[in-house]
C-alpha cells in the first residue's frame, strides 16, 4: 500500500471569516476616508461658489462703469445739424435743429441723467436717392428730436432709498437704465447696495458698492468704507456675502 497523506484540511476548515473587531476597524477607517472626501468636496464647492460670485461682481462692475462712463462723456455734446452727405447723396433728409438741453442732472447721489444732441439717422434707415443707409456711425437718439438721454438710478427692491440694506434674500438694489429707446426701466445689474455720483467742475466721479447675491461665501462678515474717502461710513455685508467697491472719474469733454 502506498503512503497517502491523511492530514489534508477539508474545505470547511480552510474558510475563515472576519471577526467583529476587524469589521468595526474596517468600518471606522472607511468612515474617516469618506468624511475626508466629503470635506474636500464641500471645501472645493465653497471655493468655486466664492470665485464664481466674485467674478460676477467684477464683471457687473466693469460693465456698468464702462457703460456709464461712455454716456457721461457725451454730456452736452451737440453734433452739427448739417453733415456733408456722401456720394451719390445730394442731401440728407431734414434733421431737427439743436434744441436747448441740460447736459447733466444729478438729482441725488444715487441717480444721474445725461443728455446730448445727435441728429444722425438711426442704423439701416432708408435714405432717398440710393444713398448709403449708414453714412455715419449709428445714432440711438430720438429721430424726431435728435435728443439722446440716459438716466441711471438705483432702486432698492425692499423699498426705500440707498443704501439698500439687503434685509431679505433679494432686498438689495438694481441699477436701472431708462432712455429714449429702452421703452421704460431696464435692469442693468443686480446686487447694488449703494451708488454715489459726485459732480465736479469738469468731471463726474462714480462710486459703486456691489454685494454678492449668494450668502455665506466669506468666512466672516466683510466691512468696507463707502464712499472710499474721508466722507465714507462703514458698510457691513449681511450673511457673510462678498462685497466690492468700484470707483472711476469721468472727464466731461463738452463743458
Amino acid at each position: 500500500m502506498s503512503n497517502i497523506d491523511q492530514h489534508s484540511c477539508s474545505p470547511v476548515q480552510t474558510q475563515r471569516g472576519l471577526t467583529l473587531v476587524e469589521i468595526l476597524v474596517a468600518l471606522m477607517i472607511s468612515a474617516f476616508l469618506i468624511a475626508g472626501v466629503i470635506q474636500l468636496f464641500i471645501g472645493s464647492k465653497q471655493t468655486y461658489r466664492g470665485h464664481d460670485a466674485l467674478s460676477r461682481i467684477q464683471e457687473n462692475g466693469r460693465f456698468v462703469m464702462d457703460k456709464m462712463a461712455s454716456d457721461i462723456r457725451m454730456a452736452g455734446y451737440e453734433l452739427p445739424s448739417s453733415i456733408p452727405p456722401p456720394p451719390p447723396c445730394t442731401s440728407f433728409p431734414a434733421v431737427p435743429t439743436t434744441p436747448p438741453i441740460t447736459p447733466l442732472t444729478i438729482p441725488n447721489s444715487s441717480s444721474i441723467q445725461v443728455q446730448w444732441f445727435d441728429p444722425r439717422p438711426l442704423p439701416n434707415t432708408p435714405l432717398p436717392n440710393g444713398c448709403d443707409p449708414n453714412p455715419h456711425p449709428a445714432s440711438r437718439c430720438n429721430p424726431a428730436s435728435g435728443v439722446c438721454f440716459r438716466n441711471y438710478s438705483v432702486i432698492c427692491n425692499g423699498g426705500g432709498v440707498p443704501p439698500c440694506t439687503g434685509g431679505g434674500d433679494n432686498d438689495f438694489g438694481d441699477l436701472i437704465l431708462s432712455s429714449e429707446t429702452s421703452g421704460g426701466n431696464q435692469e442693468l445689474i443686480e446686487g447694488v447696495a449703494n451708488m454715489r455720483i459726485t459732480n465736479r467742475v469738469d468731471s463726474v466721479r462714480i462710486d459703486l458698492l456691489l454685494v454678492s447675491m449668494n450668502r455665506f461665501l466669506a468666512t466672516q462678515s466683510q466691512t468696507v468704507t463707502f464712499p472710499p474717502d474721508n466722507t465714507g461710513v462703514p458698510y457691513t455685508a449681511p450673511d457673510n456675502r462678498l462685497v466690492q467697491i468700484f470707483s472711476t472719474t469721468v472727464a466731461i469733454r463738452n463743458r
